[in-house]
C-alpha cells in the first residue's frame, strides 16, 4: 500500500471532513426515531373505560403515523421530535380483545388482546412493591383470572417531568403459570381480584411502587419548594426532591385511570415525619394536577401495626423515633378528613414484628372495599341491594361531659336503618372482649391515663341518633380534656365496625411531640436538649401513673393505702 504524505493543512482538512461526515451519519439516525408506542403500552393491557382513550409514542420527525385501535383509525403526524399522539373516542368496559397498532412509511408495531376496564395505579414504597407474598396463601398457586391485568413498571428517577417511562415488564394476565409472582405486587393483587370479580369488568393494575422512598420523591420539586416547613428537607435532599415523580408519574399521566391506591409512610418514620404532614399532602395534589383530574380517588392505606419498634406501651408517650408511627398515621387520618375524594384504609391491627406484614389479602380486600363503596358507588345501597360496608366508624368530634369525654363518630353510609336500635352499627364495638382496650386519657397537665368506654345510646324513636356517642373516662382524670385511641406503633386496641374492619388511630389533642433530629437539623443540639428534657418528664409521668394505678387496685381489694 502507498503511503500518501499530508502538509498540516491537508490534515486539519481530512479531519474535518471525517468529523462532518461522523455528525452528519449521528444526527441522520439521531432524526430517524424507532417506530414505538409509550412503554406503558403492550399487548394485554387494559385501557380505562368512560373516557376518551389516549395513545402516543415516537416515530420519524415530520413522518406521516397511522393508528388503529380494533376497527378504528387515525392519522397524525410525528412533530421534530418524533413524538406523535391521537385519541381515540371513550369505550365501555368490554371482554372482546382488540388490537392495536401503529404504521409509519414501512413499519409496523402491533400490540395484542387489549381490554377495557378499570385501570387503577399503585403507588408507595416496599409494603406496595412485589413482594411478601404468604406462604400459606394459596391464592396465588390457583390465580386463574385472564381479566385483571397487571403491570409494573420500571420506576426512573429525573430532575425535570420525564417524557416516557424508564422500561416496562408488559402487561400480563393474573393467571398461575403464567406470572412470575415475585413480580407481582400482593396488595395490588388482592385489590384488582375483588374489583374483577364484582364489578365484572376487565381491571387493570400499574404498580409504581419503590421501595424505601419517602413522600418527599413522589410529589413534585416545584410544590415542596414552595412549603417553607419544608426548607431544610428541600436542601438536604437535592436533586432527590421529586425524582420519582419527574421519573415515573410524569410520563404515565397521559394515561387515563380510574384511581390511585397509595401505601406509604415507613421510611418518613424515620427522620421525617416531623414534616410529613406538609410533603405528604402534596403527593395526592400533585398526581391530580399531572392526570389532570382535581377530584381523581386517592386510597391512603396508613400503617400496620410494628411490634419490633414498640417500646413498653404506655399512654403518655409523646414521641420517639420508635413511636413515629403514630404520627404518620395521624397524618393520614387528617388528610383523609381534610381531602376530598380520598379514603383511609386503617390496617393498624394487621401488624407483625416489622414493618413488612405478611397479611397483604386483608390490606387489598380492605382497600377493594373503599373503591367499591365510595368510587364505584355501592356505599349508596342497602346491604339488601348489593350495598358495600367499606370502614369502621371515623371520630368526627368530642364533647366535655363533666368528668366524660363524649365521641362521636361518622359511620359507614351503607348502613341503611338510622333509627335506634342500629346502633351497634353505627358506633365501634370491643372486638372478642366485653371491655374496650385502646384509649387513653389526660387532663390539662397532659398526663395521660387509661380510660374506660362505653356506649351512650339513643333511648328512643325520637331521639336525636347524633347523640349517640362513646363515653370515655378514667378515675385518675377528673377533668379531662383529650383523648387518644390506638396510639402506639402496635396498638392494642380493640374498637372495630362491621366486619372486622378497626376503627382508624386518632387524638383529640395538637399537642405537640419529640421533634426528630435529622443530622442536617440546623437546631441539632437544641432539639437534642429539648428532646431530653420531654422524655424526663415523661418518663416521671410514667411512674406517677404506674404509682396511682397501683393504689386503685389496692383499695378495690380493700388495702387502706394513702
Amino acid at each position: 500500500m502507498q503511503h500518501v504524505r499530508m502538509t498540516p493543512l491537508q490534515k486539519a482538512k481530512a479531519v474535518l471532513i471525517l468529523l462532518v461526515i461522523v455528525a452528519s451519519g449521528t444526527l441522520a439516525r439521531s432524526l430517524r426515531a424507532e417506530l414505538r408506542f409509550a412503554n406503558v403500552f403492550s399487548s394485554n393491557m387494559v385501557l380505562q373505560q368512560g373516557k376518551p382513550i389516549r395513545i402516543w409514542g415516537w416515530a420519524d420527525p415530520g413522518a406521516a403515523v397511522e393508528v388503529t385501535f380494533g376497527t378504528e383509525k387515525a392519522t397524525t403526524t410525528a412533530d421534530q421530535n418524533g413524538r406523535w399522539s391521537v385519541e381515540s373516542a371513550a369505550r365501555k368496559a368490554s371482554f372482546d380483545p382488540i388490537c392495536l397498532s401503529v404504521k409509519s412509511a414501512d413499519k409496523v408495531v402491533t400490540h395484542e388482546n387489549l381490554l377495557i376496564g378499570e385501570v387503577w395505579v399503585c403507588g408507595g414504597q416496599s409494603n406496595m412493591a412485589p413482594a411478601g407474598h404468604h406462604s400459606a396463601d394459596l391464592e396465588f398457586p390457583c390465580a386463574d383470572s385472564q381479566s385483571v391485568r397487571y403491570t409494573r413498571v420500571d420506576a426512573g428517577i429525573a430532575a425535570e417531568g420525564a417524557e416516557d417511562l424508564k422500561a416496562r415488564d408488559g402487561w400480563m394476565p393474573l393467571v398461575a403459570g403464567e406470572m412470575e409472582l415475585r413480580r407481582i405486587s400482593p396488595v395490588a393483587y388482592y385489590f384488582g381480584i375483588r374489583l374483577n370479580r364484582f364489578l365484572k369488568v376487565p381491571v387493570g393494575i400499574i404498580n409504581t411502587s419503590v421501595g424505601g422512598t419517602t413522600a418527599e420523591v413522589w410529589a413534585s420539586p416545584e410544590s415542596l419548594r414552595a412549603i417553607p416547613q419544608l426548607k431544610g428537607i428541600n436542601e438536604n435532599l437535592g436533586k432527590d426532591l421529586g425524582a420519582f415523580y419527574n421519573g415515573t408519574i410524569v410520563p404515565l399521566s397521559k394515561l387515563h385511570v380510574a384511581g390511585v391506591l397509595f401505601y406509604q409512610g415507613e421510611n418518613n418514620t424515620f427522620d421525617l415525619y416531623e414534616t410529613y404532614a406538609y410533603s405528604f399532602p402534596c403527593v395526592i395534589r400533585d398526581w391530580r394536577k399531572a392526570f389532570g383530574d382535581d377530584n381523581l380517588p386517592f386510597g391512603i392505606i396508613t400503617l400496620a401495626g410494628n411490634k419490633g419498634m414498640n417500646s413498653e406501651p404506655n399512654p403518655e408517650s409523646e414521641m420517639t423515633h420508635r413511636h413515629s408511627y403514630t404520627h404518620i398515621r395521624d397524618v393520614h387520618f387528617h388528610t383523609f378528613r381534610s381531602t376530598p375524594n380520598t379514603g383511609l384504609i386503617a390496617i393498624q391491627d394487621l401488624g407483625e414484628d416489622n414493618m413488612h406484614p405478611g397479611c397483604k389479602r386483608d390490606v387489598g380486600e380492605r382497600s377493594a372495599r373503599w373503591a367499591l363503596a365510595m368510587v364505584y358507588g355501592f356505599a349508596r345501597k342497602s346491604t339488601r341491594d348489593g350495598g358495600v360496608y367499606h370502614t369502621a366508624p371515623i371520630y368526627r368530634e368530642m364533647e366535655v361531659d363533666g368528668d366524660k369525654l363524649l365521641l362521636y363518630f361518622d359511620y359507614d353510609p351503607t348502613i341503611d336503618d338510622p333509627r335506634a336500635g342500629k346502633w351497634y352499627k353505627r358506633l365501634p364495638l370491643p372486638r372478642r372482649a366485653r371491655e374496650y382496650r385502646g384509649f387513653v386519657i389526660a387532663g390539662k397537665d397532659r398526663q395521660f391515663f387509661h380510660a374506660q368506654a362505653r356506649v351512650r345510646e339513643v333511648k328512643s324513636d325520637n331521639d336525636d341518633i347524633r347523640k349517640e356517642c362513646l363515653e370515655v373516662w378514667s378515675e385518675d382524670v377528673p377533668e379531662p380534656v383529650a383523648v387518644r385511641y390506638a396510639w402506639e406503633n402496635q396498638p392494642n386496641a380493640n374498637a372495630y365496625g362491621l366486619h372486622g374492619i378497626p376503627v382508624a388511630p386518632f387524638r383529640t389533642d395538637n399537642w405537640p411531640f419529640i421533634r426528630a433530629e435529622p443530622s442536617w437539623a440546623p437546631d441539632l443540639e437544641q432539639r437534642k436538649a429539648d428532646n431530653e428534657r420531654t422524655i424526663r418528664q415523661t418518663e416521671q409521668w410514667r411512674r406517677e401513673r404506674q404509682v396511682k394505678e397501683l393504689k386503685r387496685k389496692l383499695r378495690a381489694l380493700g388495702v387502706e393505702v394513702e
